[in-house]
């Protein structure tokens, strides 16, 4: 991309935040929501444009991976929306009756459940670009949502979470327990998956590289220990973190290419009351968006 399209990319991230929340929302009492995830992605959206959609290097280098994190999840909540991927614009989340509609956005203002909600959207969207029928639930204390697959003889009830950064480990066997119970709840027959986003728990790695990072090994152990003898409901876990590689020095190159995908790792219970089925894609591997900044000299 050239400059000028790089900063249109930004204004179409922070667009589809101010549709989302409203473009009032972020302006006023602003510090009731400086704290929020949402405030903080809108505001660096806001810099970068007055930066006239540079990335400056390196000032802005431990901005990356959230710059990679806005890129991806708005990908993905434009898909869910019904939205233009090639315009970068939101839709009306026509798949979703009025009631599912309420609870996005009352969750989405909640601090708490924003990256839970923006995890359940992603997961959700990659499902029906899949052609998989998607069916959110509306009550509390039941999953997120159920899934339909081709082939597939019962649906895939799932749960989705995310871990932040500072997170202890006895969160993950927390949110499986929670989690088994919710689906045990619904009383169906199904395949019960809890989908876990560690993105902020893994450092990015300097090479794009498919080897499992050492941290999302050492997490699949803590998860593999809550799905060996308890939590039978759950058929398995899907861990999903974020990596992003950048290709051509600054400095050094007249540009650089900037990769950023999703990788993912299922763990299934060992003795669980519904196994899941071999060959079942629960997400496909990769799932890339890659653009170019060209620098300036400085």
């Amino acid at each position: 991309m050239n400059t000028m399209n790089l900063i249109d990319f930004f204004k179409a991230q922070k667009t589809i935040l101010e549709n989302l929340f409203g473009s009032d929302w972020f302006i006023k009492d602003v510090n009731k929501k400086d704290n929020h995830p949402a405030y903080e992605r809108w505001s660096l959206s806001t810099k970068l444009i007055k930066q006239n959609g540079i990335v400056r290097w390196p000032e802005d280098k431990e901005k990356m991976s959230d710059i990679a994190s806005i890129i991806l999840d708005n990908f993905f909540i434009v898909k869910y929306s019904g939205g233009d991927l090639n315009r970068f614009t939101l839709g009306t989340f026509s798949n979703c009756n009025e009631k599912v509609r309420k609870r996005i956005y009352t969750e989405i203002e909640d601090p708490s459940k924003f990256f839970d909600k923006l995890t359940e959207l992603s997961y959700s969207a990659w499902h029906l670009s899949e052609g998989n029928e998607v069916i959110q639930y509306e009550e509390d204390g039941y999953p997120d949502f159920k899934v339909y697959i081709k082939d597939i003889d019962l649906p895939i009830v799932t749960d989705c979470k995310k871990i932040k950064v500072d997170t202890q480990d006895n969160r993950f066997a927390k949110d499986i327990t929670k989690a088994n119970k919710q689906i045990k709840a619904l009383n169906e027959e199904c395949y019960g998956v809890v989908v876990i986003d560690i993105s902020d728990k893994i450092r990015n790695p300097d090479v794009f590289s498919d080897e499992i990072p050492e941290e999302v090994e050492r997490i699949s152990r803590i998860v593999k220990s809550a799905i060996l003898n308890f939590n039978s409901a759950v058929s398995g876990v899907l861990l999903i973190w974020d990596d992003y590689v950048m290709l051509g020095i600054p400095g050094k190159a007249p540009k650089s290419t900037f990769a950023y995908r999703k990788r993912n790792m299922v763990l299934r219970h060992s003795n669980p009351k519904k196994e899941l089925p071999d060959g079942l894609n629960l997400f496909d591997f990769g799932n890339t968006i890659v653009y170019d900044i060209n620098w300036t000299p400085r």
